[in-house]
């Protein structure tokens, strides 16, 4: 079993962008990466073939702290329904 907090990601590492995303979507939760090269045109590949997925959110190479800042104002904006299938940075 997870602990709290760990990334879903865990454990998954050598596994492409796309099985990532899929593992994402069967889990029902948004992905936060520092991928923008991949994931923006993954994002765009899925809105072309009308995928759903419950949000990409592209973050800079932040301190932690920073990053978790970003994020938690982020996620006080949004609803599961305004984030799904949208990209967005932080």
């Amino acid at each position: 079993m997870d602990r709290p907090g760990r990334s879903i990601a865990a454990g998954r590492k050598g596994l492409s962008d796309e099985e990532q995303l899929t593992f994402a979507i069967a889990e029902d939760r948004a992905f936060l990466t520092h991928n923008i090269q991949d994931f923006a045109p993954l994002a765009e590949i899925y809105f072309q073939h009308n995928r759903s997925y419950a949000g990409i959110v592209v973050a800079r190479q932040f301190e932690k702290g920073e990053l978790l800042r970003r994020t938690l104002t982020l996620l006080e904006t949004l609803t599961p329904e305004t984030a799904a299938n949208t990209l967005r940075f932080i």
